[in-house]
């Protein structure tokens, strides 16, 4: 008989103590089955987040592409202009259209023929070739070097083992003959009177001559050497009295 009444009071008791603890099986079930619902919620919206993130940067990297494209392409590379020196190189506009001064160009061709002809019979070829890459334009170089290697100029330098110091004519400046367009490009023809100091030992002696230069304007990011936007493409020697 006392077997029988407490089988009753221990079912009783295990319901009171699941009443305390608040919590059943089937709870637990519930609870893990939504942080699972949970963490799939999160991990779409991660994904979400990081496929919104990859557009954002793939239409960033497609507008800087496009601008880069827009500056190197699409638009001028490069214009540049003339400046007094070789320090710095501004930009230029169009070479139909004169961009520096008749005094610049007056100044920039005596300069070329002074260091052109400003040679000694040994070293002519060194003195030459700085002096035709520092003033000549490209395409004039090599025909302006044969014809000067056929001169009689240079065969009375070397046959006579002559110094040559070309100087400017203080009383005859350099002057403008012509200017205006040649093949599409502004040019000058500038006429400037030389002195020749030839020396040998103890002997010297002078001889004047006229250069006749043809100045023209030259783009420094297709003509390196053209640092002051102009160059010379063409150069001949003629007499003093032509």
């Amino acid at each position: 008989m006392s077997d029988t009444k407490q089988a009753p009071s221990l079912e009783a008791d295990k319901q009171r103590g699941a009443q305390k603890t608040g919590i059943s099986a089937e709870s637990i079930v519930n609870l893990a089955h939504e942080n699972n619902e949970m963490r799939k919620v999160a991990k779409t919206r991660e994904g979400v987040h990081a496929a919104r993130y990859l557009i954002v940067i793939s239409v960033l990297s497609t507008i800087i592409l496009f601008l880069l494209w827009l500056q190197f392409k699409h638009f001028p590379q490069a214009k540049f202009t003339a400046t007094q020196n070789a320090a710095a190189i501004c930009g230029i506009g169009t070479l139909d259209k004169p961009m520096v001064t008749d005094a610049t160009v007056k100044d920039f061709a005596k300069e070329a023929v002074v260091n052109i002809y400003s040679m000694d019979y040994a070293n002519f070829n060194k003195t030459l070739a700085i002096a035709a890459n520092a003033y000549l334009l490209p395409e004039f170089t090599p025909k302006f070097v044969e014809s000067f290697n056929k001169s009689s100029f240079l065969s009375q330098v070397i046959d006579s083992r002559f110094v040559v110091v070309a100087t400017g004519t203080p009383s005859y400046p350099p002057a403008i003959a012509q200017r205006g367009l040649i093949g599409g490009v502004y040019s000058w023809k500038v006429r400037v009177p030389i002195t020749f100091t030839y020396s040998s030992g103890r002997q010297t002696h002078e001889d004047h001559a006229m250069a006749v230069v043809t100045v023209s304007q030259a783009d420094p990011a297709k003509v390196p050497s053209a640092t002051r936007g102009i160059g010379v493409q063409w150069m001949d020697l003629v007499s003093a009295g032509r």
